[in-house]
Order: C-alpha cells, then sequence, then structure tokens
C-alpha cells in the first residue's frame, strides 16, 4: 500500500469512526506534532460538528483515516502468528456456543482483504471475508461476528 491514509466519505462517518482532523477544524482532542488530531466520532461530536460540517471538511481534505495495519488489527486483541511482511496472520480467543474457540484472521495490506474464520471442535467456521479500509470497519464486523 503507497499511502497510510485516505480522505473517508461522508458515508462512512458513524458513532465510534475513528479518524483524524488537521487542526484548522477547531475540534478539541488529542493532537500530535504533524498538525493532525485523533477523533471519535460520537454524539458529542456529532452535536458540535454535525455531518454537514465535516462535508466542508472532506472537501478540502481536513480529515483523513488510516488504513486499517497491523498495528490496528493487535491493538483489537488478536496476537501476529507469524511475522509481519505485507501479508500477516493472527489470533484471538472468543466465545463461540458456551465455548471459547480460536478465531483465525488474515490480512492482505496490499489490497485491505481480510478474511476471518473460527478454528472449532468441529472444523473451521468461515465467518468473514472481505475488504475493510480501516479499524472501524474491523471493529464494526468483529461486533457483528460477537467478538467482544
Amino acid at each position: 500500500m503507497v499511502d497510510k491514509y485516505y480522505t473517508p466519505e461522508l458515508a462512512e462517518f458513524h458513532e465510534g469512526f475513528e479518524f483524524e482532523s488537521y487542526n484548522n477544524m477547531d475540534w478539541h482532542w488529542k493532537k500530535d506534532s504533524s498538525g493532525w488530531k485523533k477523533l471519535v466520532y460520537d454524539k458529542q461530536t456529532y452535536m458540535t460538528y454535525p455531518l454537514s460540517h465535516i462535508k466542508g471538511a472532506l472537501g478540502i481534505s481536513w480529515a483523513r483515516v488510516k488504513y486499517l495495519d497491523q498495528e490496528d488489527i493487535e491493538s483489537l486483541g488478536f496476537i501476529s502468528d507469524r511475522p509481519y511482511n505485507g501479508e500477516f496472520r493472527a489470533s484471538a480467543l472468543m466465545r463461540w456456543d458456551g465455548k471459547e474457540e480460536t478465531l483465525k484472521l488474515s490480512y492482505n495490506e496490499k489490497n485491505n482483504f481480510i478474511s476471518m474464520r473460527l478454528d472449532c471442535n468441529y472444523g473451521e467456521e468461515h465467518l468473514f471475508q472481505g475488504i475493510l479500509k480501516n479499524k472501524s470497519e474491523l471493529k464494526q464486523v468483529l461486533k457483528q461476528i460477537g467478538y467482544e
């Protein structure tokens, strides 16, 4: 992957969406030395800055989202099964049918393709295959499959 960040579409914004904003927008969250601040879109953000305000910011590239990477996946409780080289596998434990099973994840950073399967006592259960661009999308899918 060439770029580490992309400009999000307005439709991507939802409760819990993680993004960064350039300091010209008067947000009050943590700012790093580059002038970009890490933000999470939530009810308070919406009350202060409605989507119409964010739409204007997107038009002038004052908002960006980091593409999904190994660090994001590991921050959600996954442990790398092999060294990172642009494509990697990771695993985490999750409750499934009342038992603790291993959730296996494969991720290709070049095309953002991710697959998740459950390694359980009766074999493998494929839970998801598709393209996920960022950590917020991964968190949504993990919630949908029951990983908390």
